[in-house]
């Protein structure tokens, strides 16, 4: 039973390759980010972009030398895309990978739901800090496709991401079910 969540805003994103260069060197095609209060904004120039992107996630960490340490069970990625999609999520224990996931997301993800949710095959006890890496990537119009059907250029936007840890300490389970239940 998950016992805490811990969240980082969408306007953190870091783009990993945000640039595009044809054969000679030159730069034909670029993704710009823009941060919001409501969280970050990716689009594209000229050739379409396919690239890497980052959240790190707070991590929790109740290790007292009495307690067990919290364990990551899943994570979450509120974000909306057109034209463009997510293939792949990635999640790291600071630079250890824990999990890999695939898929073909486009639309709307603002809210946690079981397409933007990426649940471990088991709970793991983290060690570093969380970090969410996802694979963008912009659709490109068919090679001939007449000029009217050429779509607007894809768009991102990344809300937040979280993530939800348990722990088996029974100590703590009890404290937190005891407060949890306690109302005003």
């Amino acid at each position: 039973m998950p016992v805490c969540s811990s969240w980082i805003h969408g306007n953190a994103l870091v783009v990993e390759s945000p640039d595009y260069f044809d054969p000679q060197g030159d730069r034909i095609g670029q993704l710009d980010v823009t941060p919001y209060g409501w969280g970050s904004q990716v689009s594209g120039e000229g050739h379409s972009v396919v690239s890497w992107m980052h959240l790190p996630i707070p991590t929790v960490d109740w290790d007292a030398g009495r307690f067990e340490r919290f364990n990551l069970v899943r994570v979450f990625l509120l974000f909306e895309c057109a034209n463009s999609s997510i293939d792949q999520v990635h999640v790291y224990d600071g630079r250890t990978k824990v999990a890999e996931f695939s898929m073909s997301l486009e639309g709307s993800y603002l809210t946690k739901g079981p397409q933007n949710t990426f649940g471990l095959k088991t709970p793991y006890p983290m060690k570093a800090g969380v970090g969410l890496s996802f694979h963008y990537q912009q659709h490109t119009p068919l090679d001939g496709e007449p000029f009217a059907n050429v779509p607007p250029p894809g768009t991102l936007l990344v809300a937040a991401a979280g993530a939800e840890f348990e722990t088996g300490s029974t100590l703590f389970s009890a404290f937190t079910g005891q407060f949890l239940r306690r109302g005003p």
